[in-house]
């Protein structure tokens, strides 16, 4: 079935876009696979999102939690910053060497620096039971 016009919902514009990417395989293969985001602010939003993708593979990225269901080469992707569902944990300290100025006050260039051993934070994000696969 070929839609024609103006969408009016999400599904006949992806229809629309599925017709034209059969008739233009070059400029499918040029875009590549895409993924379609579903953002949320609140464990409650992606808690629900994820309820309406039913199955889906779980994952993480930089300082995202992320839920991922495949259709074909298109993934749908429910999101969330780690920092709004998980508890970010300090589990130690280490020593690290950083640059300084050895004058912050100096302003004319060239400005000196020299290393300080510095102690900063590990930690880690301490996400719900039912994220880690463990609960």
């Amino acid at each position: 079935m070929t839609t024609t016009g103006n969408p009016t919902s999400l599904a006949d514009g992806l229809r629309q876009l599925a017709d034209f990417l059969d008739t233009n395989p070059e400029l499918a293969e040029a875009l590549g696979p895409p993924t379609l985001y579903l953002w949320a602010a609140s464990e409650a939003k992606f808690r629900a999102n994820n309820a309406l993708l039913g199955s889906f593979t779980k994952g993480s990225s930089g300082s995202y939690l992320n839920a991922e269901k495949m259709f074909g080469p298109v993934t749908v992707q429910s999101t969330i910053q780690q920092a709004n569902i998980c508890e970010k944990k300090v589990v130690g300290t280490r020593k690290v060497m950083q640059y300084v100025p050895v004058d912050p006050d100096h302003v004319p260039a060239p400005v000196e620096y020299h290393t300080v051993e510095v102690e900063e934070e590990v930690t880690e994000w301490v996400c719900p039971k039912s994220w880690r696969g463990d609960g």
